[in-house]
């Protein structure tokens, strides 16, 4: 059985596919995505107040260092879910999430499928 496409049905097919692959290219996952999320804590310890050299003196330079290292922040690398990744050469920003882009891409692609078996011609009935 042979399927005959129309020509209209062609054009909707390529105009498809060619948003989808549009898509696809302002998404630009080529760069990599940011998964991951970077914050510094600050300490709770005091840090040394007063004139540094003072206190340099009398805590001495091993516990002078010491004390400064412990009152810097922690820096925390944290792990984002899926939903908070974005692209990093998105063209444009709403499209650098890939949640946003697959949507996008399904939405194009039964858009596109309606409209090529709306395009159908009529069959001819047999008798």
């Amino acid at each position: 059985m042979a399927v005959n496409v129309s020509l209209a049905q062609r054009i909707a097919l390529l105009a498809t596919l060619a948003l989808s692959i549009l898509i696809l290219l302002l998404h630009f996952p080529f760069d990599g995505y940011a998964t991951q999320h970077s914050y510094t804590v600050p300490s709770l310890t005091a840090c040394p107040k007063g004139d540094l050299k003072e206190r340099l003196r009398e805590l001495g330079a091993e516990e002078f260092n010491k004390t400064l290292t412990e009152c810097q922040g922690t820096f925390v690398v944290a792990e984002l879910p899926l939903s908070q990744w974005r692209s990093n050469g998105a063209a444009i920003y709403w499209l650098a999430s890939p949640i946003h882009t697959l949507a996008t891409v399904i939405l194009i692609i039964t858009f596109g499928i309606a409209s090529f078996f709306a395009m159908r011609s009529p069959q001819p009935s047999r008798p």
